[in-house]
């Protein structure tokens, strides 16, 4: 009886530890993602005002997580797909594109803010997105930054923090990419008036 409850009880939890990958699919009103929590306003590190969201021909997102690292691509990727935004590359998509033009075929290290200034400057404006959010697990802090890669200006960074209990794609990274397009969305705005 033990054994056989011993073999439930893990079986429970692989199960509950495989990664499906299924799009974020936000509220038809809002276009939030599902989430019961909410970045609070002093979360917000830098916010800038009055940028062209649009004018960015590419957004270069670069992700670091431990554990699901795809996963975290994955759900943000999608998000800033479902907030407008075009052309998104990861590092490899990046590395690959910078390749391909022979004015910066010979950049290495796209990492670098000279490299990506160049880069930026080169192949029309970049937007930079990474996200961090580090082992542990169970109360994990979330770091995002947007930063204009022409200028190395940060636009907009956050910090949050909360208990994971069941889902940390919707205890935690919706809730950041919900704070992001809040963001996005006020430049829109606030750019439309200019």
């Amino acid at each position: 009886m033990k054994l056989s409850l011993s073999l439930f009880l893990l079986a429970l939890v692989f199960l509950g530890s495989c990664s499906t990958f299924t799009p974020p699919v936000p509220d038809a009103k809002t276009g939030l993602l599902p989430t019961k929590n909410i970045v609070d306003p002093s979360g917000i590190v830098t916010t800038q005002r009055k940028v062209n969201i649009d004018s960015y021909k590419f957004v270069y997102l670069a992700t670091q997580r431990e554990i699901d690292a795809t996963k975290l691509e994955y759900v943000a990727r999608s998000a800033l797909a479902h907030m407008g935004l075009k052309h998104i590359l990861n590092s490899e998509e990046l590395q690959q594109l910078v390749k391909s033009v022979p004015d910066l075929a010979l950049i290495e290290n796209i990492a670098t803010a000279e490299a990506q200034q160049r880069i930026s400057q080169r192949l029309g404006p970049i937007l930079g997105v990474e996200i961090v959010s580090p082992f542990p697990y169970v109360h994990p802090t979330i770091r995002m930054r947007a930063v204009d890669m022409s200028t190395g200006v940060d636009l907009m960074s956050l910090e949050f923090s909360t208990t994971v209990w069941l889902d940390v794609e919707s205890e935690i990274y919706h809730p950041v990419m919900n704070a992001f397009k809040i963001w996005v969305d006020d430049n829109r705005k606030n750019s439309q008036r200019i």
